[in-house]
């Protein structure tokens, strides 16, 4: 299926430009739903890619979903220094 069937389909363009990760459907989902403030159920560090150390200068600390050492979208403590592919940048 094609980049343009995707988003006809479901409204939704994936988040190559930003991150150069392609997130699936459901993740996008999920940072949609966190981002209007919506109660959303964590995913696992595995299921989203964390790694302790940040890629170039997207890290935990300058996501839009991470404060107080949680994160509103992975499961259990994260490292301010970390990353996931759930990362978008804070406003």
């Amino acid at each position: 299926m094609t980049l343009p069937a995707v988003t006809a389909m479901t409204g939704l363009v994936p988040l190559i430009a930003t991150t150069g990760i392609v997130l699936t459907v459901s993740e996008r989902m999920l940072q949609q739903k966190a981002a209007k403030g919506q109660t959303v159920r964590k995913v696992s560090k595995r299921r989203a890619g964390y790694v302790e150390r940040s890629r170039k200068r997207q890290k935990c600390s300058t996501c839009e979903f991470y404060s107080d050492g949680q994160c509103e979208l992975v499961r259990g403590t994260v490292n301010s220094g970390g990353w996931c592919k759930l990362w978008a940048r804070g406003t």
